[in-house]
């Protein structure tokens, strides 16, 4: 074993070889069916290590891994000149590099207003609209700082001085970042907020400072902007979508407090009183806006020849911000997609259910529709690890919010699921020791010196990719749903993390827009889920691609209720080929499965055969809640050739039916998630190919398999093709040979990263 690894160090192929000197050029290439990054030609898989710099630890354990990249983590504040401190800067890396004379650099960017900035621009900060906050204390209007230093924020959004000042500051470090180190800092993750995730604030709940709205000149004149461009400059149609018959694109203002909390029909918002669903999507895009000019700065700085990186796209993690997320406002991306300058787009993976084998450490954005578009996602890898865990302590005093590690082989097995995930998706990571030493056993140090090996080889792997469930989700329609986490968070939160990763099948997230794009993969299955606002359009999209593969398309709850004329459930029977009823109640969406001799009567899973789901044990929801509203069901009666699977039990209506369509399947489920072993089910009926009968976490790229045991247990898996030869890419050891079926024996919990393809693809040779 520790020849192969030698091999793999000498072999220049398997990645960066380390700075030797000279000027560097970083690019973004599509390579082996991925999004990458290039370094002077040749492909890196972009392991990065974090430094803070006034977090009390300069030098994370991970200081000793030798890392590919080395990234101080940086709060700046920008002055009314917009100049940066260079010698500041300069010490960041010029310290690093010489503590670390190979390693490329990366910079993470966060920016603030300086104290003299608010001075000068005091009417550009953001005004909340707290009766009782600290825009109301004695002094403020003699020193606007007080404000700012109060709300731990940053600038209004939407304020035009702020984003020139801003991008001026990242244009002159760039520049002079590149210039002064060659290019060798190879890109800049720049974001702005109080932890530098484009958040006006990271915990606006339990913080005690719940932010409702930016009433500032900047955001209303913006506001009001996005305002006629959606409406066209027509008043009688924004009159309309509001509900305001005296509303007008000169006093439009952002909804108060109350109005945001509002709903006209349980979780959902009616379009017809879409002030607030408006002002949500206008601060979102406004912080879009920033981001993309971020990253033109980057790019003009280092005169193309570096990456630009930013804090985008969070749309899947509605549910558990729910209550909170539309003031985490960094969930407009397709602009951002179709910008060339942003290179990457930045988040971690999602928080909770992480925990061992039950989990999964799926990204917070719709990668499938960031691959489409060519971009790369940039993790924040912030993995716990059990050296630090306070047995008995709640959650606020370990950092940990998921169930945590408590071995070092376990450490080992959850850094290489998450690790693994990174890499199959083709992202790039920097480590984040969110916890000081977290890393610092011996063991720690092994396992993610093995992963650096890992990563610089399947960056030659091919990553492309692979047909079986694909998940349609929407970012405007989290706008109009409830500030609750009842209906999304089951949806689209915890559905991916416990439903469709452990369905057996290749999966992966688009966008609904994506429906329509020439390069969309034959998926089997089709699963449209937060579709609310769907447009005919998008509708068509969807059945058009679904008819070109006979896929089955699989409908939750009602896609297009929410339309320009109101609330429309006759545009739900029409997309999804049901006639669809609605009662105006809130229950628990619990589905009971009919007996009968269909295929997904009674599907199979490792606990015996599932009867019912939508709720979990003792009728809790997955998701927590216990019951959501409106609920919707199939009128059988109106519906022509329709087979009934499963009845609704809180209105005793069929939940759960399929109807053979022109050229495609279509199935309705009015609860908000399908059960991973009904998923299984269907797709095996679809024709999608199942590597693994379990539910298992499962995630597959061309060349490449990840497996995490949530049992203990022998797993067969079942390739598509003939495997030339499958390498369990931990230990190097090869499993199989010329064969299409072989098995894991693993325990609870175990992981597996595998590569499979043929022979001379990866940079090393195995051992037996």
């Amino acid at each position: 074993m520790k020849q192969a690894m030698q091999r793999s160090k000498e072999n220049k192929t398997t990645g960066w070889p380390g700075w030797t000197g000279g000027a560097v050029v970083a690019e973004r290439r599509l390579y082996r069916g991925a999004p990458t990054i290039f370094v002077n030609g040749a492909p890196i898989h972009g392991e990065s290590v974090l430094f803070r710099t006034r977090s009390g630890y300069s030098w994370p354990s991970l200081s000793r891994i030798d890392p590919e990249i080395v990234v101080p983590y940086v709060f700046f504040r920008v002055g009314p000149d917009a100049q940066p401190d260079f010698t500041e800067i300069e010490g960041h890396f010029t310290e690093l590099f010489d503590k670390h004379p190979r390693a490329l650099g990366g910079y993470i960017v966060n920016l603030l207003p300086s104290r003299d900035w608010v001075r000068a621009h005091p009417d550009e900060m953001p005004l909340f609209d707290r009766p009782f906050d600290w825009l109301n204390e004695p002094g403020d209007r003699e020193d606007p700082w007080n404000k700012a230093s109060a709300a731990e924020a940053d600038a209004s959004w939407a304020s035009s001085v702020w984003r020139r000042d801003s991008a001026r500051f990242v244009e002159a470090l760039a520049r002079h970042i590149h210039k002064v180190f060659q290019g060798r800092v190879i890109y800049y993750q720049v974001g702005a907020g109080k932890c530098g995730e484009n958040a006006v604030n990271f915990d606006p709940y339990y913080s005690g400072r719940w932010f409702c709205g930016d009433f500032s000149a900047p955001m209303i004149s913006y506001f009001l902007a996005k305002l006629k461009t959606w409406y066209r400059n027509d008043l009688t149609r924004m009159r309309k979508a509001w509900g305001d018959r005296n509303v007008t694109f000169d006093n439009a203002m952002p909804p108060d407090r109350n109005e945001r909390l509002q709903t006209q029909w349980f979780a959902l918002r009616s379009p017809l009183c879409s002030r607030t669903a408006d002002y949500h999507r206008a601060v979102s895009e406004a912080v879009e806006d920033c981001a993309m000019l971020w990253a033109k700065a980057v790019k003009r700085g280092t005169n193309n020849e570096s990456l630009a990186a930013s804090p985008l796209g969070s749309i899947l993690d509605a549910g558990i911000n729910a209550f909170m997320v539309h003031h985490n406002n960094n969930g407009a991306f397709r602009r951002a997609l179709k910008c060339p300058q942003l290179d990457m787009l930045e988040s971690p993976a999602s928080y909770i259910l992480r925990d061992p084998g039950k989990g999964d450490t799926s990204s917070m954005i719709p990668l499938g529709a960031v691959r489409m578009a060519g971009k790369i996602w940039l993790r924040d890898f912030d993995t716990r690890t059990s050296y630090k865990v306070a047995k008995g302590k709640p959650p606020s005093l370990t950092g940990d919010i998921w169930l945590t590690t408590d071995t070092p082989w376990l450490d080992t097995q959850v850094l290489l699921r998450d690790a693994g995930y990174s890499l199959l998706k083709g992202g790039a990571f920097w480590w984040h020791e969110i916890q000081d030493k977290m890393f610092s056993l011996p063991q720690h140090i092994r396992t993610v010196r093995r992963l650096q090996e890992i990563g610089r080889a399947v960056v030659h792997a091919d990553r492309s990719i692979v047909p079986g469930l694909a998940v349609f989700v929407d970012d405007r329609s989290n706008y109009r749903q409830a500030n609750s986490n009842r209906l999304i968070f089951a949806m689209n939160y915890e559905a991916r993390r416990l439903h469709w990763t452990h369905a057996g099948m290749a999966s992966e997230t688009y966008h609904l827009d994506n429906a329509a794009s020439a390069g969309m993969a034959a998926h089997n299955v089709i699963m449209v889920t937060n579709a609310f606002c769907m447009t005919d359009k998008q509708a068509r999209a969807v059945v058009g691609l679904a008819r070109r593969h006979h896929s089955t398309v699989i409908w939750l709850v009602a896609p297009g209720i929410q339309t320009p004329t109101g609330f429309d459930i006759e545009h739900v029977s029409s997309i999804t080929g049901f006639k669809i009823r609605a009662v105006d109640v809130e229950a628990l969406p619990r589905i009971t499965l009919l007996p009968g001799p269909h295929p997904w009567s009674r599907p199979a899973g490792p606990e015996g055969i599932i009867r019912s789901f939508g709720t979990g044990a003792m009728d809790y929801d997955d998701s927590g809640a216990r019951g959501v509203g409106p609920l919707f069901y199939v009128d059988a009666a109106q519906t022509p050739e329709v087979t009934v699977l499963g009845e609704l039990d809180a209105l005793a209506k069929p939940g759960l039916a399929v109807r053979e369509m022109d050229g495609y399947t279509s199935v309705y489920c009015s609860a908000p998630f399908i059960h991973n072993a009904l998923l299984r089910a269907i797709g095996t009926t679809a024709g999608a190919h199942v590597y693994l009968d379990t539910d298992d976490l499962v995630h597959v790229a061309q060349n490449l398999l990840l497996v995490h045991a949530k049992r203990e247990g022998v797993k067969r898996i079942r390739w598509p093709g003939k495997a030339e030869r499958v390498v369990d890419l931990y230990t190097g050891r090869l499993l199989a040979r010329d064969t299409r079926e072989w098995t894991l024996r693993m325990k609870r919990h175990a992981t597996r990263f595998l590569y499979v393809g043929p022979s001379g693809r990866l940079p090393w040779k195995e051992e037996m």
